[in-house]
């Protein structure tokens, strides 16, 4: 599920939370950024494309900063 939703991040169509070890796989062109989460269970991730300037998407990474 996981390679999935990093192939559709990386193609520019989403954008994916995930556990914090995904951060070590380097995937051209998908950036990462920890979410500040203290009740989780594990660190997790915001990943999108670096280069994606998407209003849908700035706005979900501000949805989801915020909601830290």
């Amino acid at each position: 599920m996981t390679r999935t939703s990093r192939g559709l991040v990386a193609a520019g169509m989403g954008i994916s939370i995930l556990p914090d070890t995904y951060m070590k796989t380097g995937i051209p062109g998908v950036a990462y950024r920890e979410l500040d989460t203290p009740d989780a269970q594990s660190q997790v991730l915001l990943a999108y494309r670096s280069e994606d300037g998407s209003p849908l998407v700035q706005r979900f990474r501000e949805a989801a900063q915020a909601a830290q």
